[in-house]
């Protein structure tokens, strides 16, 4: 297999700008995840996002098929080891403390942090209707390059 040599111009003589694909802009690398869990009626329940390995920008936090009535606690929270703060599971920060929700409406909270691996983002949701539900939360992440 030879080398490929990426040509300058064009076959009119036309300069070409090369650029890479996928290629990263800047220092950080978007990868937003979305997680959801089945809340049963009248319970709370934890949904969690593992930081995987490496150092993210954390930038803000989409809880979507709430409902009026509902609550949200936002917290980051260290891993099982105690990384971090030296003590397992340990709640790092909470932010959104007892956030209302409203019926059929995208709600972006913002909160700015650099999370590490192992880190745990965890979306505490109080389902306070009558039927259950599925509870949608896309975390605006950026990989730090």
């Amino acid at each position: 297999m030879g080398i490929h040599v990426v040509p300058e111009r064009d076959s009119n003589g036309i300069i070409v700008q090369h650029i890479a694909p996928f290629a990263a802009k800047g220092k950080n690398h978007f990868k937003g995840t979305g997680v959801e869990l089945l809340v049963p009626a009248g319970e709370t329940k934890d949904i969690d996002l593992v930081i995987p390995a490496g150092e993210y920008r954390y930038n803000a936090i989409e809880v979507l098929n709430g409902d009026y009535g509902d609550e949200v606690q936002l917290e980051v929270v260290d891993d099982a080891n105690g990384t971090y703060s030296s003590i397992p599971n340990y709640i790092l920060d909470t932010f959104g403390i007892n956030w209302k929700m409203r019926k059929e409406l995208i709600k972006t909270l913002p909160y700015e942090a650099t999370v590490f691996a192992g880190m745990i983002l965890r979306v505490k949701y109080s389902n306070n209707q009558e039927t259950d539900k599925t509870i949608y939360a896309n975390h605006d992440l950026h990989l730090v390059l």
